[in-house]
């Protein structure tokens, strides 16, 4: 019988052939995105699992996307909307990445304003409204 590996095996795999490809310890690539070194020897082992901001530095040092380091995907290369949100609030990323379909919109929507000549703040501060009622609304779901 032939066993699948799972989506936390894919993830320990995936981490440990990076790091081995670009050819640095654990000791290195912990030191590089702030962590303790035996996290990176428990995330390749499978005993731990990253937070979502340490997921995000290590998908970004490596230049692959967080869908592919958890084995949702085939393909390492960063999307799209990715890209566009390397570089904000991690509880923001998190919220767009987690409902890209939902966020997309926004984030077109900001981009327009944007080329409107809206200030950055002001566009800033109506999309931390926008996912703040979101993760409301998510929380109001949950309890039902």
């Amino acid at each position: 019988m032939v066993m699948r590996k799972t989506k936390k095996d894919r993830f320990s795999a995936r981490l440990k052939e990076m790091r081995k490809q670009v050819k640095i310890t654990q000791k290195e690539l912990a030191h590089t995105i702030g962590i303790d070194p035996s996290s990176i020897g428990n995330y390749e082992a499978g005993h731990r699992k990253p937070d979502y901001e340490t997921l995000t530095k290590i998908a970004d040092y490596f230049g692959v996307s967080i869908d592919w380091l958890l084995g949702r995907t085939n393909n390492p290369q960063m999307s799209t909307i990715e890209i566009a949100v390397k570089g904000m609030d991690p509880r923001i990323q998190k919220i767009i990445l987690e409902d890209k379909d939902n966020a997309l919109p926004f984030l077109e929507l900001a981009a327009d304003c944007l080329d409107s000549g809206y200030p950055a703040e002001h566009i800033k501060e109506i999309l931390n409204n926008i996912f703040a009622v979101r993760r409301k609304l998510n929380e109001i779901e949950g309890t039902k």
